[in-house]
Order: structure tokens, then C-alpha cells, then sequence
């Protein structure tokens, strides 16, 4: 994998999954389809999480990108253009994290940042092998219709 966005774990302005998304739009922005096998903002199944909770869509996130060099800033003035407070993104945390854990440590595991062990490693890959040719489809379908 010659690019990867940052772990879905990673938090920028109190949300996790955000530096994740900022990766992905500057990848965009740069008119580089080099995002390779990941998609961005609405299309994106994850990112629909985080932007629903915003009340954002992916036009504006690319908008805040445009005029906000520094990701740190970016970040803030996404969270602040949304008018969610500190406390509603520590719960929107919360939920994301418990109702897509495994999905996450998934994305660090493809990405090269996790390990389930030795043993669930090849357990793991041998059921992607069954399962991921029906979300690949999914996907595929998805993302010939941006």
C-alpha cells in the first residue's frame, strides 16, 4: 500500500475518525485519484457516520480544506462550522468507536498499524476471503455511482 490515511482512531478537535477524513479530502483536493481503494466523505460508509453527526457534507469539508492549510485548524473550524460541543463529540466517540470497533481494528490491521496475534491473524484473513468479495462488490457498485 503506497498511501493510507491516518488510523480511524486518531483524534483531531476531540473526534476521532476526523484526521482519518482531512487525509482522505487533501488526497482529493490535490485532484489525485490516488486514493486508491478508499472513497471520501458521502460515499464513504464510515465517513457518512461522522458527517451525519456534523449536519456536514463532503463539499464543505472540502471547503474548510481549501481556505485551512494547517490540519490542526481544519479541524477546529469543522467542528466549529458544525456548532457541536466538546461534550456531544465525546459521545458521538463513544458510540462510533463501540458500533464500529472491530471495523476500525480492521482498517489498522489492513494498513499495518494492528495485529489481532499470531493465531487470529490468518483466521481473519481466511474469512475476508469468503465475506470481502460480496463487500467488494458493494463497494465497487458504490463507488461507480460518485
Amino acid at each position: 500500500m503506497s498511501w493510507a490515511p491516518r488510523s480511524p482512531f486518531d483524534k483531531a478537535a476531540g473526534l476521532m475518525w476526523l484526521p482519518r477524513l482531512i487525509d482522505k479530502g487533501r488526497r482529493k483536493l490535490q485532484g489525485d485519484e490516488l486514493l486508491g481503494d478508499y472513497m471520501f466523505g458521502d460515499h464513504d460508509y464510515l465517513d457518512g457516520f461522522l458527517l451525519r453527526f456534523l449536519e456536514l457534507n463532503d463539499a464543505v469539508i472540502l471547503e474548510i480544506l481549501r481556505a485551512e492549510p494547517d490540519d490542526d485548524r481544519a479541524a477546529t473550524a469543522i467542528v466549529a462550522r458544525s456548532g457541536k460541543s466538546a461534550e456531544a463529540c465525546s459521545g458521538w466517540n463513544k458510540t462510533f468507536d463501540r458500533s464500529q470497533h472491530l471495523a476500525l481494528l480492521n482498517l489498522d490491521r489492513d494498513e499495518g498499524r494492528y495485529s489481532f496475534g499470531p493465531l487470529i491473524d490468518p483466521l481473519w484473513t481466511a474469512a475476508q476471503g469468503v465475506f470481502l468479495p460480496v463487500f467488494r462488490f458493494i463497494y465497487d457498485r458504490n463507488r461507480s455511482a460518485t
